[in-house]
């Protein structure tokens, strides 16, 4: 007979033999089947993992019509031994693991896993980029340093808000106005993984605002109010930055023009010169007081720069003012207190009006001088010929002599009478009727003082007398706005 077996060994084969008659015999024989069949490896199905993380291997799948007694693992070139191996992949790739078994009979099988390790580190980001630029200048943005372990497939611009752009290491942006402006940068690497990161570059304005004023009702001219620009100048001096004049106690509207900046105006300053300041872009002011007013507007953007300009304003009372109201002195108790009105007109001069100019007037006392000199010397000439005329006729006639004498000594007294009255009321006249009494009455001085230096500190009655004269000595018709002005020209006076 024939039997077969499915599996190697030592197997014990018994025949036993029954005779007819009954008697029984036993015969055993071993017999050894030897392993014919190799094993079948298997490593198991491919696998796919993260980077930095462990993974097992499994080779307990494999066969035998035997006995598997040894299982070897090669893995990234390391050996490992046993059914099952774990196993940590430091870096995404992939790799292959190879399984070798071997049976009792000493055959062999091998069997091959593919592992993938997956990448999920995101690409590292190295950009570049200005921090702070002015306007106009070029935005150079550059991630071509950027890296990843696997390698990076595309790149996503966003230029602040204005477009997006692809697949570029470097990108440039020109800014057409300061501020703050915004970019960001997607990386995508090969796996899938991205990142992102926004910058911000700061664009400033480094030009201060541009713009004028105006200023309404317009300032006069000197040239358009009673004031002599020339007179001015001698007096104390014309600001060489005198925009006009204006009227005190009427409102005038201060307002810029066209006033602009590219990162935008922060604020607008008015300082008039009187000790006030206002702000905003329109603005209303008044003055108070006459005299000179340095007026200042500051002008400044978000970053910081300042457009300044500077005039100076002259206020005055009115524009054409010919008459100045003096109250009168305290009575008097010996005689009653006169009313009068200081008038001062402009002044009439025949001689120069026919030259077309005044010119300077000589010292009153001159004229009188040299007409004593003149009759003095008339004199000494008519003795020396009555002399001569006396010693021929031997002494006679002595009467008539000392009466021509006393005649001759009597006419200096008469003609300085003459002179010195007309000319005292021409000097009136010329100077616009002052009163008499004006030059040396202290209350008058002082009354003078308190109307034209209101606010100034003058106390010496002489420096008030000095303004007076000088006053009618120029034909000024109205101190007001030099006496007002806190300036030098006092010193000047």
């Amino acid at each position: 007979m024939e039997h077969s077996y499915s599996r190697p060994g030592e197997y014990t084969v018994t025949l036993v033999v029954i005779d007819p008659l009954g008697f029984v015999d036993i015969c055993n024989r071993t017999v050894t089947i030897p392993d014919l069949t190799p094993p079948v490896a298997d490593a198991g199905e491919d696998l796919f993992v993260w980077e930095r993380s462990w993974a097992t291997l499994d080779g307990r799948g494999s066969s035998d019509n035997g006995r598997i007694v040894n299982y070897t693992w090669v893995i990234d070139g390391k050996i490992f031994y046993g059914p099952t191996v774990r196993y940590y992949f430091e870096r995404p790739g992939r790799y292959t693991a190879i399984l070798t078994v071997r049976d009792e009979a000493g055959f062999e099988d091998r069997s091959t896993l593919n592992i993938t390790v997956r990448d999920r580190t995101p690409p590292k980001i190295h950009l570049t980029y200005p921090r702070k630029v002015r306007i106009g200048e070029i935005i150079v943005l550059d991630a071509s340093d950027s890296s990843d372990n696997v390698g990076i497939v595309n790149y996503t611009w966003y230029l602040a808000g204005t477009g997006v752009v692809y697949g570029r290491t470097e990108v440039t942006y020109i800014p057409s106005k300061a501020g703050r402006y915004f970019f960001t940068l997607d990386i995508t690497d090969a796996e899938g993984n991205w990142n992102s990161t926004t910058v911000f570059v700061d664009v400033y304005d480094d030009k201060p605002p541009e713009g004028a004023f105006t200023i309404s009702p317009r300032p006069r001219p000197l040239k358009e109010t009673y004031l002599e620009e020339w007179k001015l100048s001698q007096m104390y001096g014309v600001p060489p930055d005198l925009l006009g004049a204006v009227l005190i106690n009427v409102t005038y509207r201060f307002e810029t023009v066209n006033l602009r900046d590219d990162s935008g105006i922060s604020t607008v300053t008015w300082c008039f010169g009187d000790g006030t300041m206002a702000g905003g872009e329109v603005v209303y002011h008044n003055y108070t007081t006459a005299g000179y007013h340095h007026v200042v507007l500051l002008a400044t953007d978000l970053w910081g720069n300042s457009k300044r300009w500077e005039f100076t304003l002259l206020a005055l009372p009115s524009y054409n003012i010919t008459v100045v109201e003096i109250p009168p002195p305290p009575p008097d108790e010996s005689e009653p207190a006169p009313t009068q009105n200081l008038t001062v007109p402009e002044p009439q001069n025949t001689t120069s009006a026919a030259a077309g100019e005044r010119g300077p007037s000589a010292p009153g006392w001159i004229w009188p001088a040299l007409s004593m000199l003149i009759i003095a010397l008339f004199i000494l000439e008519v003795l020396s010929l009555l002399l001569r005329s006396l010693k021929k006729r031997g002494g006679k006639d002595k009467k008539l002599i000392m009466l021509v004498v006393s005649l001759l000594f009597t006419l200096p007294s008469l003609h300085m009478g003459s002179v010195l009255l007309p000319a005292q009321a021409d000097t009136n006249t010329t100077r616009g009727s002052y009163p008499a009494e004006d030059g040396g009455d202290p209350s008058r001085l002082f009354q003078y003082r308190g109307m034209w230096m209101d606010g100034y500190d003058i106390v010496n009655i002489s420096e008030v007398r000095k303004v007076v004269e000088f006053a009618r000595d120029h034909h000024i018709n109205c101190l007001t706005p030099l006496i007002n002005s806190k300036s030098s020209g006092w010193n000047k006076v």
